[in-house]
């Protein structure tokens, strides 16, 4: 069977959706933990982290590994990696949260999409983060600019954030390659979460394939603008 270098490095890349049955277990158990709303942008990483995008990344990074990476541009086992995924979160948020603890991850209308198992809490050095990833700290850069105005001032690091989300049903990642792949309009209630991959604002769409639409403009922390 055909294998690209990063299935023969990293072995096949980490999904972290559960099953129905974990997910109502899951969903109970939130309820005791602080929650965060997130952005679109954290909504997008969130995404990447569960459906595989970003292997062998499989939660948001902690210190040791996001100070790694914005100095050498490489993960804990040297794998090369360009930019840090954390996610970031205010000042009160972070004074309640400790290592070992929950962090229950909300949409908008206060859905539980996933729950982060929380490892670390610092507060970055942002100058530096934006000299060592963009190369500038003027905020003429858009990357700069959403650093500084747009992403609070403590990142959160945790391991294995898992989806207890079904949002939009489709095929299975490995099948949005075949012909005539496209989302089905039926009400995802009663569908197990194995059959579903999370859609966040980057790719929701309505009852047809996110590729078939548009591409509309891509968070900062999926890309390095130009």
């Amino acid at each position: 069977m055909f294998q690209t270098a990063n299935e023969l490095r990293y072995g096949s890349p980490h999904q972290l959706i559960i099953d129905e049955a974990d997910a109502a277990a899951l969903k109970t158990a939130s309820g005791e933990y602080p929650s965060h709303t997130l952005s679109p942008r954290q909504t997008c990483d969130l995404e990447l982290l569960l459906n595989g995008g970003f292997s062998p990344l499989t939660g948001f990074m902690d210190r040791q590994t996001y100070e790694k990476v914005i100095e050498e541009m490489r993960l804990g086992d040297g794998a090369i990696w360009p930019m840090p995924i954390v996610l970031d979160v205010n000042k009160s948020l972070a004074e309640t949260l400790a290592p070992g603890g929950g962090l229950a991850l909300q949409d908008d209308e206060g859905f539980t999409l996933a729950v982060l198992d929380v490892e670390d809490i610092w507060k970055p050095d942002k100058r530096r983060e934006a000299e060592k990833v963009y190369g500038t700290t003027s905020q003429e850069h858009p990357g700069v600019r959403a650093l500084f105005e747009d992403i609070h001032d403590h990142y959160v690091g945790g391991a294995s954030p898992v989806s207890s989300y079904p949002c939009i049903p489709i095929t299975r990642n490995s099948d949005t390659r075949q012909p005539n792949c496209v989302v089905s309009s039926k009400s995802s209630a009663g569908g197990a979460l194995s059959d579903f991959i999370p859609v966040s604002p980057c790719t929701a769409c309505s009852g047809r394939s996110p590729y078939a639409r548009p591409r509309p403009p891509r968070p900062i922390s999926c890309y390095t603008p130009s």
